[in-house]
């Protein structure tokens, strides 16, 4: 027996809806359309194109930051984005990230909270998706049928 179920894309609701999420990409050169697609998952962006200015805007912000997804190849690959959640886990905070770069040779999901989703760049919506729905599996707010 085969069971389908349909999703009415009219009705579903956006994956990042209203989740403050801070891009830190390079100026030039990067993937315009991962800030695009992240707004179009529901969430505010802002972008950053400074590695100590993203940890500054984490960790100085009282609002708060609700993911961070880091373009790494601008900033010295893979190893220079998992310094820069490590360094905002020193300060004491807590950050979904995701981090993305053409040298991943492998898209992680960990199951850990404090690991980051690692993703192979160039990134497509469905990937951005299934981090976006990974990275915020605890902020996922359930409504009553």
């Amino acid at each position: 027996m085969q069971v389908l179920r349909q999703v009415d894309q009219g009705t579903a609701s956006l994956v990042g809806w209203g989740v403050r999420a801070l891009v830190l990409c390079p100026q030039e050169g990067g993937d315009a359309r991962l800030p695009m697609q992240i707004a179009k998952f529901g969430g505010k962006v802002t972008q950053i194109h400074d590695a100590f200015e993203a940890i500054e805007a984490v960790t100085m912000d009282a609002g708060g930051y609700g993911l961070l997804v880091i373009e790494c190849d601008a900033f010295g690959g893979l190893e220079a984005g998992r310094r820069v959640q490590s360094l905002i886990q020193m300060s004491g905070f807590e950050i979904p990230t995701i981090l993305i770069s053409s040298a991943c040779t492998e898209q992680t999901f960990p199951t850990q909270e404090r690991e980051p989703v690692t993703l192979r760049a160039p990134i497509s919506a469905v990937a951005t998706r299934v981090a976006l729905e990974y990275a915020m599996r605890n902020r996922l707010v359930y409504s009553a049928a």
